[in-house]
C-alpha cells in the first residue's frame, strides 16, 4: 500500500502554484506520475514547473518553498534546460522541482537528449503542448569513455602516495582526508560498473548489485597511523579490481604504492 503523503503533496503543491499568476504549468513526473505501486515511503515527488519569463528569476528567489512545509535544506543547480531545486523538509519528505522559463521551454525541441522520464502527468497547464516533451523515451545510456580511466587512476595513485607520506610525517588529518577520498574514487568506479552492467544510470534501489561492498566487506579503522595505511592498501586493492572489471586492458600498477605504504609503516615504528 503506497504512502499517502505523496498524494496529498500533489494536491498541496498544485493548489499552491495554481494561485501564482507567473506559473504557466505544472506536471508531476517519475514514480508519482505512474501507478501507485511504484511509490514507497522513500519516494520523492518530482515536479516540472513552467514560469513566465519576466517572473522567472523572482520565482526562483521566492519563498514559495516555505509554504509547502518546514524546509530543512535544499540543493540548487542550473543548466540550459532547467533550474533544479531539490528540497528536504523537516519531516524527511523530499520534493524535486525542475523549473523552466517559457523561453527555455520554447527551445525544448532542440534538446538532445530530451528530458528523461518514463511517466508524466499534467497537473495544470495554461500553454498548449505542456508538458509533452518531458515524456520523451529514455535515451540510451552513453558508455563511459574508458580512456578516462587512465586519468582517474593517476589521480587515485597520487592521493595514495601523498597520504602515505603524510602518515610518515604524522599529519594524520590530511592523510585521512586523502584516504577517504580514495574510497570515494572507488565508489565512482563501482557506480560506473553498476550502470554498465544494468544498462542504466537511474536506480530507484540498489538492485542487489553493490560491487564495492563485495570488495570492502571488512571494517576499516581505527583511524590511527596504521589504520590509515591499511585503508590506503584496501582502497587500492578495490580500485584496481574495479578498474579491471571496467576494462580488462587496464594494468595493475599498485606495486609502487604498496611499497610506499610499507616504507611509511616502517618509518613510524
Amino acid at each position: 500500500m503506497p504512502e499517502v503523503w505523496q498524494r496529498q503533496a500533489l494536491s498541496d503543491v498544485t493548489e499552491l502554484l495554481h494561485t501564482k499568476p507567473c506559473v504557466l504549468g505544472l506536471a508531476v513526473i517519475g514514480s508519482c506520475a505512474g501507478a501507485d505501486d511504484a511509490i514507497d515511503a522513500w519516494s520523492d515527488v518530482d515536479f516540472v514547473v513552467l514560469v513566465k519569463d519576466p517572473d522567472f528569476e523572482g520565482f526562483l528567489q521566492g519563498d514559495w518553498l516555505l509554504d509547502i512545509g518546514r524546509l530543512y535544506c535544499c540543493a540548487r543547480s542550473r543548466n540550459e534546460r532547467f533550474n533544479t531545486v531539490r528540497a528536504y523538509y523537516e519531516n524527511g519528505r523530499r520534493y524535486d522541482f525542475l523549473i523552466a522559463s517559457s523561453a527555455q521551454w520554447a527551445r525544448c525541441s532542440e534538446w538532445n537528449p530530451n528530458p528523461v522520464c518514463r511517466a508524466v502527468r499534467c497537473l495544470f497547464s495554461h500553454v498548449p503542448g505542456f508538458p509533452g516533451m518531458v515524456a520523451a523515451d529514455v535515451p540510451p545510456m552513453s558508455p563511459f569513455p574508458l580512456q578516462e580511466l587512465t586519468g582517474l587512476a593517476e589521480q587515485f595513485r597520487f592521493k595514495g602516495m601523498m597520504a602515505a607520506g603524510k602518515v610518515a610525517r604524522n599529519d594524520l588529518l590530511v592523510a585521512l582526508h586523502l584516504a577517504l577520498d580514495m574510497f570515494r574514487d572507488c565508489c565512482v568506479l563501482a557506480m560506473l560498473l553498476r550502470d554498465r552492467e544494468l544498462g542504466s544510470n537511474h536506480h530507484r534501489r540498489g538492485d542487489g548489485l553493490n560491487p564495492l561492498h563485495e570488495l570492502l566487506r571488512e571494517q576499516v579503522g581505527p583511524w590511527d597511523a596504521e589504520g590509515i595505511l591499511d585503508a590506503i592498501l584496501r582502497s587500492s586493492e578495490a580500485y584496481e579490481a574495479l578498474a579491471n572489471r571496467l576494462d580488462p586492458q587496464q594494468d595493475d600498477k599498485s606495486a609502487p604504492l604498496v611499497a610506499h605504504v610499507e616504507r611509511a609503516r616502517r618509518f613510524i615504528h
